[in-house]
């Protein structure tokens, strides 16, 4: 019986001030729907950052004509000198695989890339470097690589893509 009483004072107190009902039913409709949003939104960005984060590599460039790092001092990147990186690169148990980039290939994948771009047009393949592009077992073990190469001779940078999925 109380049951009944109390129903039917909420009904008549409800329909006594619909204007706040209805403001109260909105509120609560749209907090909810940015509410959605927001973990829709979080949940995709951590979905790309896992498809993207297994694609990433790291490039060891090495030497070339142009470089102008301390450890390019010596010139151009010797063939015993890429033998060595590469051999140290596929020994190191964090790495995945390696592919070697020549300055031709670095060439061709740059036209490629920027075909339909004014400064394809101005580079040529000797200013472009031979590269390691290395993959990664585990993607947050750059620093691994990073502290290995940085510095030696016949490499003059090390990149991470990682860097750019660190804003997310």
């Amino acid at each position: 019986m109380r049951a009944r009483f109390l129903l039917s004072e909420v009904g008549i107190g409800l329909r006594r001030n619909m204007t706040m009902t209805f403001a109260v039913i909105v509120t609560t409709a749209i907090s909810l729907s940015l509410l959605g949003v927001g973990l829709l939104a979080n949940a995709q960005v951590g979905a790309m950052k896992d498809y993207w984060y297994d694609k990433i590599e790291v490039s060891v460039f090495l030497c070339g004509s142009l470089s102008e790092s301390p450890s390019c001092s010596g010139g151009v990147v010797t063939s015993a000198q890429r033998l060595a990186i590469q051999q140290d690169i596929q020994e190191m148990a964090a790495v995945e695989s390696v592919f070697y980039e020549s300055q031709a290939q670095a060439f061709t994948r740059f036209q490629e890339r920027f075909k339909d771009s004014a400064i394809a047009a101005n580079v040529s393949a000797d200013q472009l470097p031979e590269s390691f592009r290395v993959k990664l077992k585990d993607p947050t073990q750059f620093a691994v690589i990073v502290s290995a190469f940085s510095g030696r001779p016949g490499v003059d940078v090390v990149q991470d893509q990682r860097s750019i999925l660190e804003k997310f």
